[in-house]
């Protein structure tokens, strides 16, 4: 062998192996794609835990600042709102909970609409929300301070 060409027994070279690589995971990722089939209820699944994280967080912000917030909820989605002396309800401050969430998919509350209180000694009233779809149902328990998702028969003792 002369100059700097490459000897036979010289293997892969690092682009090469990268090469393969990568065109081993878009092969893979396209099969998985295609292969695996959309876990049912896995969206409504998603949308009752973000429920109850946006509810423990509603919780904590009453909490912390002193203020009670609110979240009402209609068929098709929910908001959480907090009092103003001068304006009455309105968008709570907290980014995570200004935006009204809109449910997608087909996932519905089950109850027609209704306003829970979210005081900041955690004794609101507590409520338990159906979210549906595809004939499951999951509930959102909430105590005032905390919220879960009752999965599998869980028991909602309490309330």
């Amino acid at each position: 062998m002369t100059g700097t060409g490459r000897h036979r027994d010289a293997g892969l070279t690092l682009v090469e192996m990268l090469v393969v690589l990568a065109l081993i995971g878009i092969v893979s990722g396209m099969a998985l794609a295609i292969l695996r089939p959309d876990a049912p209820g896995r969206k409504l699944v998603a949308e009752a835990d973000l429920l109850a994280a946006r509810l423990a967080l509603a919780a904590d912000e009453a909490l912390v600042t002193g203020q009670p917030l609110a979240m009402a909820w209609l068929a098709d989605g929910y908001a959480f709102e907090q009092w103003d002396d001068e304006t009455g309800w309105r968008a709570a401050d907290l980014p995570q909970l200004a935006v009204r969430h809109e449910f997608s998919g087909g996932i519905a509350v089950s109850e027609a609409e209704g306003r829970v209180m979210i005081q900041p000694a955690g004794d609101g009233p507590a409520v338990q929300l159906g979210l549906q779809s595809g004939g499951q149902t999951l509930l959102v328990v909430f105590d005032g301070l905390t919220a879960r998702v009752a999965r599998d028969g869980e028991g909602v003792d309490g309330i």
